[in-house]
């Protein structure tokens, strides 16, 4: 990278100045996890960022505390982006997701159901940021929240949860969470199964 500390606020107005910078996820990890942060590890919530230097257009992609984070976005005047939390909320109802940030912004169930599959595969992966084209489904429901995403975006999903190295489907993958973690909610893909099945597509979920 081409820049490796954020920390203050003279350090971020010079990225600022030199990359535009948007929020890709905003997510709780799990217990025991942790990330190399720009600032130091991370082992609660973290935002990862897209950086595109303004003149050059290289790409790079850089993860923070969620203070940090909301500098940033503070700073680039982004709109904020829900946290993914896996957990229950303190009130009982399912933490998840579409929240506090972003009260009564509405999303597709199909796109709530690939969102949080995407999230959950990729903390059980290590907690590590989604990559490929699954950060492009994910960049596409941030975008557009109501519209429902593509039955392609669901039969890749499918295919990559079946490269899992222990040969789990994605309901083993989440018992396999809730083992160290088990306050997680409870999670459901009907509208994902649903699609795969109008593809004629062996579900892996």
């Amino acid at each position: 990278m081409s820049f490796l500390n954020c920390r203050g606020s003279e350090a971020k107005n010079k990225i600022v100045d030199s990359y535009n910078i948007k929020p890709i996820v905003y997510i709780r990890l799990l217990a025991g996890q942790k990330i190399d942060g720009c600032c130091g590890p991370i082992t609660d919530k973290y935002y990862l960022f897209e950086a595109e230097h303004k003149e050059t257009k290289e790409i790079e992609n850089f993860s923070v505390g969620y203070d940090c984070g909301d500098q940033f976005l503070q700073l680039t005047g982004h709109a904020p982006i829900s946290l993914f939390n896996p957990f229950q909320a303190e009130n009982g109802q399912g933490g998840g997701g579409e929240g506090n940030n972003e009260a009564g912004t509405q999303i597709h169930p199909l796109n709530r159901e690939l969102k949080n599959a995407i999230h959950l595969l990729c903390s059980a992966w290590g907690g590590y940021a989604p990559k490929g084209s699954m950060r492009k489904f994910l960049e596409y429901i941030n975008n557009s929240p109501q519209r429902a995403t593509n039955s392609f975006a669901v039969v890749s999903f499918n295919n990559i949860v079946g490269k899992d190295a222990k040969n789990r489907n994605l309901s083993q993958i989440i018992s396999d969470i809730r083992a160290d973690n088990p306050t997680l909610r409870e999670f459901a893909f009907p509208h994902m199964e649903k699609v795969l099945a109008e593809e004629n597509k062996p579900s892996n979920l």
